[in-house]
């Protein structure tokens, strides 16, 4: 699954890097439009590529590690998880190879992104109620079990 999320983020960006495109699809609401961005996520903190590129390398070796030994295979949550190391590493591979990450996707009110951070957010997500779920269904069963006794 992340090989397909990888190629999927690096081909739509070899594709934006190419064409650079500057298109109103929703007027000044939803636009699609070239930016090198050397910060992070919708362009925060500007000018940080080096350190950035040691804090998402740390990051995605430690999300590695924590998924193969901590996160059931082939479960829903291990997809989460792994939406989230696909962003990284997409967004990683940016930074090394071209010195700064593609983006491409502006909307008004929220910034400028990218794929690879659409999977860093929707996987974060997920992965919060994820865990919520099973916190609360894990709490569920310890007060039923207390109560039982």
């Amino acid at each position: 699954m992340i090989l397909i999320l990888l190629v999927i983020d690096q081909l739509v960006k070899f594709l934006t890097v190419h064409y650079k495109p500057s298109i109103d699809v929703f007027g000044d609401f939803l636009r699609l439009e070239y930016v090198e961005n050397t910060g992070t996520i919708f362009g925060l903190f500007t000018g940080n590529n080096f350190t950035f590129i040691i804090i998402s390398f740390v990051v995605c070796i430690i999300l590695g590690i924590f998924i193969g030994k901590f996160v059931s295979k082939k479960s829903f949550k291990e997809k989460c998880y792994t939406l989230v190391l696909a962003g990284g590493i997409g967004n990683l591979i940016d930074r090394v190879i071209r010195g700064f990450v593609v983006d491409y996707v502006s909307m008004k009110w929220v910034g400028i992104f990218n794929l690879s951070d659409v999977y860093i957010i929707v996987g974060v997500i997920l992965v919060i109620i994820v865990e919520c779920r099973e916190l609360f269904t894990d709490d569920d069963k310890k007060k039923r079990n207390y109560i039982d006794e």
